[in-house]
């Protein structure tokens, strides 16, 4: 992986009831110096009574493929938007639908792209303007938003391109987080991501810019973002269709220190892989015969700000990295998603 993306700021922030509209409000910036994902939502749980909400979804995500081409041979800039409505089922329960598109335009230098890069692109072209559908139910018994002590928070979603899109595919992400405070002061946490897509129809393969990376609130700790997973032509990182990550957790109270609503201390076992697939067949043959598992164990501290917005540092020790990836013992992220 390039040296360019040694300074990353992940930043997230979330605001409940935003200054007491009733509104909620989303921001998350994630850039390095080859890449800038810009993401805001807004949501009114309540915007045609107490159990239909509406809400919207902005993003923009920006590759320097020019500045930084010595390290980076292809890139995609994506610009996208989609609306959704809301119901809530109950007080735990809420059942979403939604409509919106994406404009995404391809650029590489010939000569240096991989050849998987180039196969895709004489099959369907570089610019790519997609419409799908998205239907989402999502679970949460969290007894708090913030360091949470006990309860389960869950999402599956669900995404299809339609007519006319450019390229067809669907993708489904499930995402589990699990608190259960199981003896005085000590907090068992198991969060869980599973994300995989495939295309129908006419279109020649899933599209490589919708791949799925180790990076950012989904990476093993003690690993570099992007570095576990299938290898391009090139022996470069290029993501795959089908992403495990797995993150077991046993936050512990810290001497002297009886507030848990602060700061919290615990251990981990981070693991998971990511995998190109068509068929159960290719999972089953992956598996067993070249992307074993990964997994990183570790420590890791969390800090409520006064802001409100959780400030994470971990230590993390790679346990069965290959030359092919690259350490990444300390990582940092503010604003902590549950």
């Amino acid at each position: 992986m390039s040296h360019a993306d040694c300074l990353v700021i992940n930043i997230g922030s979330e605001f409940i009831n935003f200054l007491g509209t009733g509104r909620d409000v989303s921001i998350n910036v994630n850039k390095n110096r080859l890449q800038s994902d810009y993401n805001f939502i807004y949501f009114d749980p309540c915007f045609f009574n107490i159990n239909v909400g509406f809400g919207y979804n902005i993003y923009y995500k920006i590759e320097d493929l020019d500045k930084y081409s010595g390290f980076f041979d292809h890139a995609s800039n994506v610009f996208g938007w989609n609306i959704y409505y809301s119901l809530k089922l109950d007080d735990l329960q809420r059942l979403n639908f939604g409509l919106g598109c994406d404009m995404t335009k391809l650029n590489m230098y010939c000569d240096a792209a991989p050849i998987e890069v180039k196969d895709f692109i004489s099959h369907e072209g570089c610019f790519f303007k997609e419409y799908y559908l998205t239907s989402t139910f999502a679970f949460n018994s969290l007894d708090r938003y913030n360091f949470p002590i006990d309860g389960l928070s869950s999402n599956l979603i669900l995404k299809l391109s339609v007519p006319p899109s450019d390229i067809k595919y669907y993708s489904l992400n499930f995402s589990l987080n699990f608190f259960n405070n199981f003896a005085y002061d000590y907090i068992f946490n198991i969060n869980s991501t599973i994300n995989y897509g495939n295309v129908y129809g006419s279109t020649f393969c899933y599209p490589f810019f919708k791949n799925f990376f180790m990076r950012g609130s989904n990476c093993i700790r003690g690993f570099k973002d992007k570095t576990i997973g299938p290898k391009d032509s090139n022996g470069e990182s290029f993501g795959g269709n089908l992403l495990l990550n797995f993150r077991l957790s046993i936050i512990n109270p810290i001497p002297f220190i009886e507030d848990l609503d602060t700061i919290r201390t615990s251990l981990f076992l981070d693991f998971g892989q990511v995998y190109t697939i068509n068929n159960i067949d290719d999972f089953l043959s992956s598996f067993k015969d070249n992307f074993s598992l990964k997994y990183s164990c570790g420590l890791c501290i969390t800090w409520n700000t006064p802001f409100g917005v959780p400030f994470e540092l971990s230590l993390a020790y790679p346990i069965n990295m290959d030359k092919y990836e690259r350490k990444n013992i300390r990582s940092f992220i503010f604003g902590v998603q549950h």
